[in-house]
């Protein structure tokens, strides 16, 4: 393999990682038929990709652009001869990596698990898989098809998914979204109160240069006075 493709964003230190294995990016929009055994295609389960989108973007996505970046997803990996999940690929240290471009596929062990689902994220999950259940096909295709690096693919995603979603956790979870809010709240509040302190020095340091500006003002008129006072004292030399 030379190349790396993703219909998602990955993690900077994963790109940095396949870059010092040797791998080259490609954009989904470059593959072709021909790159079928030289492109290894990265995928990330749908919670993570939500995830990853919040993080990254201000505005909501509409269902429709998360099922249609699925859609591209499913049509990329028919370009690409080997897929593998972003999460596993983050395990291997650049060794393992090199090993995996030659074709030489290294092991994890079984106590390696996928990412853990927040209660929140994965509720939308449900609801965006209830609306598209071809989201949910993808994705496992994507795991029985793919490197799995001597694990078991992740065929009950659903269950977990659900797992996650409990009342009591759901509740759990938005009430942290309040506390992280408190806290962005009291660290905007401190940083207005550095900045005001900040103003408030410079106000002084401003005045004080001022005050000491009239000092130098004055202690030159104070010079000229006893410079002419002293030359009328000592009067016309003949």
């Amino acid at each position: 393999m030379r190349f790396w493709c993703s219909a998602t964003a990955i993690e900077t230190c994963l790109q940095k990682s396949l870059q010092v294995a040797g791998l080259t990016p490609l954009d989904v929009s470059e593959i072709t038929p021909e790159h079928l055994n030289d492109c290894l295609f990265i995928y990330t389960p749908p919670h993570e990709v939500l995830r990853q989108i919040k993080e990254k973007h201000s505005t909501a996505p509409s269902s429709q652009e998360l099922q249609d970046l699925y859609k591209l997803l499913k049509n990329t990996v028919a370009s690409c001869g080997r897929s593998i999940a972003s999460w596993r690929l983050q395990q291997l240290d650049t060794t393992a990596l090199i090993q995996l471009k030659n074709n030489n596929i290294p092991q994890l062990g079984s106590h390696i698990k996928p990412p853990t689902i927040q209660p929140l994220t994965g509720l939308i999950t449900l609801k965006l898989i209830n609306e598209d259940p071809s989201i949910l096909v993808t994705y496992l295709d994507l795991e029985l098809n793919s490197i799995l690096l001597g694990q078991a693919p992740d065929s009950n995603y659903l269950s977990r998914l659900k797992a996650s979603t409990t009342t009591d956790q759901i509740l759990l979870d938005w009430w942290a979204s309040n506390l992280e809010r408190e806290a962005s709240f009291e660290e905007a509040e401190t940083n207005l109160y550095r900045i005001e302190q900040i103003q408030r020095d410079y106000d002084q340091l401003i005045d004080s240069r001022e005050d000491l500006r009239d000092m130098v003002r004055q202690g030159n008129a104070l010079t000229q006075q006893l410079l002419i006072q002293l030359a009328k004292q000592q009067g016309p030399k003949n």
